[in-house]
């Protein structure tokens, strides 16, 4: 019984270091990109995860209109609600892109189908409570996906 315990906690944590869905990415060909465009000058692109939090969101976004800066936010549909409408109105209105994100890694179990109608739900709210469409940009919890969820990207209109 001690060698499965000992087994399950070590995959467990190779999960989380192992670079398995990195190895995915190299299979999946041109279904994923995650290069990063070359120009001139060369660009940092910022992200932020998890959104929108009403202690926390409303301030990183005076930093970013005092920097002159512009970043994409990956919000979580269960946190946009109507108390948090007025922040991503504010992310949009003040042109930054807005993106799906979640807060499960439990989307990798769903059908290609589901996963579209739950990705396509979540962006039908953000356009209704914040006033525009989110890009089409997804980011699955802490960064797992798998062969179905492609599909279901593809899916989607």
């Amino acid at each position: 019984m001690f060698i499965f315990a000992l087994i399950g906690l070590a995959v467990t944590a190779l999960a989380h270091v192992v670079p398995a869905p990195f190895a995915l990415e190299a299979m999946s060909g041109d279904r994923a990109v995650w290069h990063m465009p070359r120009g001139s000058p060369p660009a940092v692109y910022l992200t932020y995860d998890d959104g929108p939090n009403p202690a926390t969101t409303p301030d990183l976004l005076d930093v970013l209109r005092r920097e002159d800066a512009h970043a994409t936010f990956f919000l979580i549909d269960a946190h946009v609600t109507d108390e948090t409408a007025p922040i991503v109105r504010r992310i949009l209105a003040e042109g930054h892109a807005v993106g799906l994100h979640s807060a499960t890694r439990g989307l990798m179990l769903l059908s290609p189908s589901e996963l579209a109608e739950t990705l396509t739900a979540a962006a039908d709210r953000i356009e209704l409570l914040g006033g525009a469409r989110p890009c089409r940009v997804f980011r699955p919890h802490a960064g797992w996906r798998g062969g179905q969820m492609y599909e279901g990207l593809r899916l989607i209109d």
